[in-house]
């Protein structure tokens, strides 16, 4: 079964009012860029290093899994996908985003079952679906601005 070696790396993307969901996105490509450099320190000693007020460990609070390879496989005449099995147990809230076979961005919820109701997770991804809309079809409007907008959920 093939696999990857994976490591959480802490992320800080401030987010303000003027700034637009186009900028946001490059300024999280371009942390990540910076993050991957430390991809060889272990998730906890980075975490130690950025926030020392958490007491070592890991930071506590939502994890984005974004998984940027490709879901559908072909080895020749046999074709195959990509499904995640487990990631290990959730702390808090987990958010994996990938792309699907049809082009459309997939996200997973998964909830830690001592911190959230069993239906939270669903509730969660229909939530973030419709906050995510606004912002991907206005790119350029400031985020404030968006923000202020209703959203019926």
């Amino acid at each position: 079964m093939p696999a990857t070696a994976v490591n959480l790396l802490p992320v800080r993307l401030p987010v303000r009012g003027a700034g637009t969901f186009r900028s946001l996105l490059r300024a999280a490509a371009g942390e990540l860029t910076l993050l991957r450099r430390h991809q060889r320190l272990r998730g906890e000693e980075l975490a130690r290093e950025v926030w020392p007020e958490y007491g070592g460990g890991r930071v506590p609070g939502p994890l984005v899994d974004l998984r940027p390879f490709e879901t559908e496989l072909d080895f020749g005449a046999i074709r195959g996908r990509v499904v995640s099995l487990a990631s290990g147990p959730v702390d808090d809230l987990a958010v994996s985003a990938a792309a699907g076979p049809d082009g459309r961005l997939r996200l997973d919820f998964d909830a830690n079952p001592a911190l959230y109701e069993e239906a939270e997770p669903a509730r969660f991804a229909r939530l973030f679906t419709a906050d995510l809309a606004a912002p991907c079809r206005a790119p350029d409007v400031p985020v404030a601005s968006l923000a202020a907008s209703p959203v019926h959920h």
